[in-house]
């Protein structure tokens, strides 16, 4: 606004679809580039003055020899895998840096309770975790809980990781919504999506039921809902 901009062009790989006259964000017809995940937050009323350039070519390769008829130098630059904001994908040190607290040291324990073993920081282990545990219990273990209150972290049995269900509060929607409906929702950046009925539980708050359990659902992940309805 103060540079009097009308509109804002963005490198993200989505779309802005319209919605029975309301605009929503939608996935990139690139397969296997979409993120429109991370950008469940974006207000409604912020989409139209947003462009999103890339969305609706269908590949990476598109987008390259786009940049490179432009000359753009970083048309054959390689793609990258990690947290764009931690160096080296070192995110232990950006904990340590900003979030000390997630580095408490504490137990390892499993479903029963049992102590297994000790760990030196509760943020570097996440739901669904297999390697990297340092805990040996003679058959296949699974991160299925952390508690970051006690700093402890519980393994498991695979079929442990698997829920019905989840429920989520800060809720944006895009467009209105009715109070019960039919959707495909992620619950992290590189899931394909599960089928779900979504019911709404208040002004912000909603609820989610899979059609077939789900495995790894985790607390302070955002559940992301895709309706074409």
């Amino acid at each position: 606004d103060a540079l009097g901009a009308r509109y804002v062009a963005t490198g993200h790989y989505a779309r802005i679809a319209d919605r029975d006259g309301q605009p929503a964000i939608a996935p990139a017809l690139a397969v296997g580039k979409d993120q429109s995940y991370v950008l469940f937050r974006l207000p409604s009323a912020w989409l139209n003055r947003i462009r999103f350039p890339v969305g609706d070519l269908e590949s990476k390769q598109s987008v390259r020899e786009i940049a490179g008829r432009f000359g753009l130098e970083v048309h054959d630059k390689p793609d990258s895998q990690d947290i764009c904001f931690v160096p080296g994908g070192d995110y232990a040190s950006l904990l340590e840096a900003r979030g000390s607290r997630a580095l408490q040291a504490g137990a390892i324990v499993d479903s029963s309770g049992r102590i297994l073993g000790q760990h030196d920081g509760y943020g570097r282990f996440t739901i669904g975790q297999r390697r990297g545990t340092k805990v040996a219990v003679g058959r296949p273990a699974y991160v299925i809980d952390i508690d970051p209150h006690s700093a402890t972290v519980t393994l498991g049995a695979r079929e442990e990781l698997l829920a019905d269900g989840l429920t989520a509060d800060d809720a944006n929607w895009q467009v209105t919504v009715p109070s019960s409906f039919e959707a495909m929702v992620k619950i992290r950046y590189n899931h394909r999506g599960a089928p779900a009925t979504v019911t709404l539980t208040g002004d912000d708050t909603f609820a989610v039921r899979f059609h077939h359990p789900l495995e790894a659902v985790t607390p302070g992940q955002a559940a992301v809902v895709y309706s074409d309805g």
